[in-house]
C-alpha cells in the first residue's frame, strides 16, 4: 500500500511536451496524495514556482533544443530547492547526463507511468534535496 502523502508534497507538471493524458496523470498523483498543479509554457510554471513551494517538479521538454534545456536550467534556479524529474524517451547514460548538467535530479522514462513517477516521489519525500 502506497504512503499518503496530503499537502505536505506539493508537485507542479510542467508538461511542455503533449503526452498522452496529463489530466489522468495529475487525478493519479492527486489520488496518491499528492497535490499537484499542471502548467503547460514556461512562464506559468516559473509564476507557479515565484509563488509557491513544490517538493517536486516534474518536467517533460524536448532535450534537443537549446530553448528547452534553457529552460531547465531556469527552472532549477527558480526551485533550488525542489527535485527536478526530467521525463525522456529514453533514460541512457547519455540523457541523464545531459539532464544532471542543466540541473536535472533524476531522469523518468516517457511516456510517464504515474506507478513510476510515485515511486520516485516515495523514494525523494524521505530526503531532502542536497544544496549546490
Amino acid at each position: 500500500m502506497r504512503a499518503q502523502h496530503p499537502n505536505l508534497f506539493p508537485v507542479l507538471l510542467y508538461l511542455e511536451l503533449k503526452l498522452d493524458n496529463p489530466a489522468r496523470l495529475a487525478a493519479e498523483l492527486h489520488a496518491a496524495g499528492f497535490n499537484n498543479r499542471v502548467e503547460t509554457t514556461a512562464d506559468r510554471a516559473v509564476k507557479a514556482l515565484q509563488t509557491s513551494f513544490f517538493f517536486a517538479v516534474v518536467v517533460a521538454v524536448d532535450l534537443t533544443n537549446e530553448k528547452s534545456l534553457a529552460t531547465l536550467r531556469m527552472l532549477r534556479r527558480k526551485a533550488h530547492r525542489s527535485w527536478l524529474i526530467v521525463a525522456a524517451p529514453q533514460c541512457d547514460a547519455h540523457t541523464c547526463d545531459l539532464i544532471h548538467r542543466q540541473g536535472g535530479d533524476a531522469c523518468i522514462p516517457l511516456p510517464i507511468s504515474s506507478d513510476d513517477l510515485i515511486a520516485r516521489l516515495d523514494a525523494f519525500q524521505s530526503r531532502e534535496r542536497p544544496s549546490f
